[in-house]
Parts: C-alpha cells; structure tokens; sequence
C-alpha cells in the first residue's frame, strides 16, 4: 500500500458556474458507484451549474479545497419528498484515496467529505439523505454503514438503494 501524506482540513465552499471546467478536468475516483460512473455523474452536475432548472431541483456541488486545490467533490439534489437529499455522487481526486487527515484521531479524507455533505444538508433542512451505491463497490458500502446509511432497496441489478436518516 502507498504512502500517503497526512492532509490539512479541507475548506468546504458551494461550487459556482465559474467552476465547471475545473470539476470536468478533476481526475477522479468515485466512492459511489463505479469510477468511471462517477465522475460522468459530477461531470454533468457541474455542467448544470448554470442552469435554472438545476436550481429548482436543488442542485449543489460541495467543493472540498486544500490550498485552493479541489481534494473532493459531493453533488446532491432534493429527492421527490421535500426532507430528502439525494446524493447523487461523492468523488475524490484520484491522488486523495487513502489519505487522512492530520488531526487526531486522524480520519479518512472520505469520511470527512460525508460527514460534511451530511452536516451539509441537515442545515439546509434535510432529514434524509439517500443514494445509490454498486453492489461490488464494498470501501463505498462499508463508508455509507459508517456513516449511518442502510440498504433499503435496489436500483438496478447492479446498484443498491442506501439511505439514511440525518441528525
């Protein structure tokens, strides 16, 4: 296993149109879904930036920077219920897998994208948070349990339905 270095706390801030072409060139690796699936996900997401019909669905990308670099991206969108956020994907940088943060108890960089995407949507007045997750993705899966989600249901033959409930 590689070494990887210990990462300051990233900076989280709402993507903006302006950013769009620095999420479509972010190499990536995706936690949910397979890889390849998740950065053509955040790739469209970020494409809609601009878009009015993207803000009343509620779109938001979630930008995690360390020295103005992006580490991670999370985008979400409101679900068919008012309370519930979809997380439509959550993407690290492909230099970023394994890497933990330099405080105590030293965390995983994944962990922390979730937990702020979670803390994310509860102050923006969701009470649930759901997503779609590969069967074979088992880092993603054991990420989501970790984080409070649960298998309610499958989306295809090749992805479960996860969902949680936010604090």
């Amino acid at each position: 296993m590689p070494h990887h270095p210990l990462l300051a706390t990233p900076r989280m801030r709402l993507a903006q149109a302006g950013d769009t072409t620095a999420i479509c060139a972010m190499p990536s690796a995706g936690r949910w879904r397979h890889v390849g699936e998740a950065a053509a996900t955040l790739r469209g997401a970020a494409l809609s930036l601009g878009d009015e019909r993207a803000l009343e669905r509620g779109l938001r990308i979630l930008l995690f920077e360390i020295d103005r670099e992006i580490v991670a991206a999370a985008a979400l969108r409101r679900g068919i219920e008012a309370d519930l956020a979809h997380l439509i994907t959550l993407v690290l940088h492909q230099e970023m897998r394994g890497c933990r943060l330099r405080e105590q108890p030293r965390p995983p960089l994944c962990a922390v994208v979730m937990e702020a995407t979670m803390r994310f949507a509860t102050e923006n007045g969701y009470r649930r948070m759901a997503t779609q997750i590969a069967n074979s993705d088992a880092k993603g899966i054991r990420l989501a349990e970790t984080a409070g989600f649960g298998r309610v249901g499958h989306a295809d033959k090749d992805h479960g339905v996860w969902a949680a409930g936010l604090r």
